[in-house]
Order: structure tokens, then sequence, then C-alpha cells
């Protein structure tokens, strides 16, 4: 507008639409419409309405479109949502946040495996038909999808119903929380699962109980740690177990883990019992 002013005032002291065209590297015919009254085009509030009918008409367009998704996503409960899951409970964050009046979503996953990150990333994009984001960045794995659909699917789905789905489902999450919270002690030969939360300790152990293998749950303190010459008070957290022959068959034949180092620690576990 700024430009629209100057030429008036240009024009009242007499110069001519040819010399402003050269003093302000305007073409002429823009300069004789706005010596007719016209006002630039852009600052119109002709032009104005009907922008802002066109941005709104665009927002509801894609209000309704992501609502759409989050409709037919929240419905496709598949093993690769399942194991979405259960990373995220592990070792993922869901954010939706508003900014500049939007609301956006994120999730992310932060893993020093490759394969698990690759196999995550994978199975995000085969459950959303979504294309996602894998970056290495300060020596870990991050994944990415910026979604609000996605984020809210996983966001408001409710665990404790993956216990009245099929096995297959059942068994996709426990690989992905156990791939990021689990590992295998092979000298004691426990599989081991450790989290602060109780909510997703009963949600393991009521799916782990569902397909037959019965674990063992204990509560532990954490030792007193300093960091940075500050002092960490102990705190508990919950520790799962798989200790049996029998319950760690079951696991490695119906879960595993997608995890290679892992997997192959489980499997060097079961190659330490002697054959019947």
């Amino acid at each position: 507008m700024k430009h629209y002013r100057k030429f008036l005032n240009l024009r009242k002291i007499g110069f001519s639409t040819n010399k402003i065209s050269k003093i302000m590297g305007i073409s002429q015919p823009v300069l004789y419409f706005w010596d007719k009254g016209s006002l630039p085009l852009r600052f119109s509030k002709k032009h104005l309405d009907s922008s802002l009918k066109k941005i709104r008409s665009y927002n509801e367009m894609n209000r309704k479109l992501r609502e759409e998704k989050y409709n037919k996503l929240k419905l496709n409960v598949t093993p690769e949502f399942a194991f979405i899951l259960g990373s995220i409970l592990g070792d993922g964050c869901i954010t939706i946040r508003k900014r500049d009046n939007r609301t956006m979503g994120q999730i992310e996953l932060v893993t020093k495996d490759k394969d698990y990150a690759i196999n995550f990333r994978d199975s995000l994009e085969e459950w959303s038909q979504t294309k996602c984001k894998l970056i290495f960045y300060r020596n870990v794995w991050h994944v990415w999808s910026y979604s609000l659909s996605i984020a809210r699917c996983l966001r408001d789905f409710n665990p404790t119903n993956l216990l009245s789905l099929d096995d297959r489902i059942k068994s996709s999450f426990l690989r992905g929380i156990f791939d990021a919270e689990g590992s295998v002690d092979v000298q004691s030969k426990k599989i081991i699962f450790a989290n602060k939360s109780a909510k997703i300790i009963n949600l393991v152990n009521n799916i782990l109980e569902s397909l037959k293998i019965e674990p063992k749950v204990y509560v532990r303190n954490s030792k007193i740690r300093f960091i940075d010459n500050r002092k960490l008070l102990p705190s508990s957290y919950f520790v799962i177990q798989i200790g049996s022959k029998e319950k760690l068959k079951l696991f490695y034949e119906s879960i595993g883990f997608s995890i290679k180092r892992k997997q192959e620690r489980l499997k060097v576990l079961m190659n330490s019992y002697k054959p019947l």
C-alpha cells in the first residue's frame, strides 16, 4: 500500500506516470489504472474478500479430509497398527499442539537400532498409507510422521481393547513394546520388561496371560544416582520376567523381536536348553 501512497504523492507534485514508472520501477499500465482511481488488486476489498473465501473453503476441505482419514484409520486395527502402538508406548511419543491457529500432530520414534526404525517406518506407512521420514541424527535413528489424523488415532485408541482382538494383533503389539523396552538375559535365562507405569505393566501382563504366557511381576527400586553433582532419589519401577522354558518357547514362536540383536540373543537362550 505504501507504493500506492507514494504514487499519489508524486502525482500531486506533478510527475507524469511515465516519470513515476521510471522512479518506482512499476509498469505504466498499472500506474494508469491507479491514476484512474483503481486500488492495487491485492489491496482491493473485493480481492481480499475473495481470497478469504478461498482460504476458508480450503481449510474446510482439509478439515473434512483429515476427519475422513481419522475415521478410516481408527477402524483399521491391523497387526501393523498394533506394532506401532506398542513401539510408541515404549520408545515413541505423540505430540498434538496448536500453532498459528492450526492444530498440528506428530509422532516420533527414537532408537539406536536401524532395523527397528526401518520396520517401524514400514509398518507405519503400510497402515496409514502415508510417507514417513527416517533420518540418522546424533547417533540415533528418528522416524517422524507429521499427520494430525495419525497422531489422533494413536492417542485416542484404548490399548485395553487389544485384549478382545485376535492373537496375531496381540503378538504384534507385544513385539513392538518388547522391541522398545524388553531385553534378553541369556545368563539367567529370562526375558525382562521394565517400565515405571503400572498401567502399561498391567496391560502387558494381561496380554501375555491371554496368550498363555504367564509372567512374574516384581516391583524394584532404582539406586541413588548423581548427575552433574545432583542427587537423584531412588524411584520405583516394575519388572515383568518370563523365565520358564515353556513360556520362553511360546514367546519365541509367537512373538519374538524385530530387532535382530535381541532376536539372536533369544535364539542363543533357546539353544542353551538341551533337547528332550
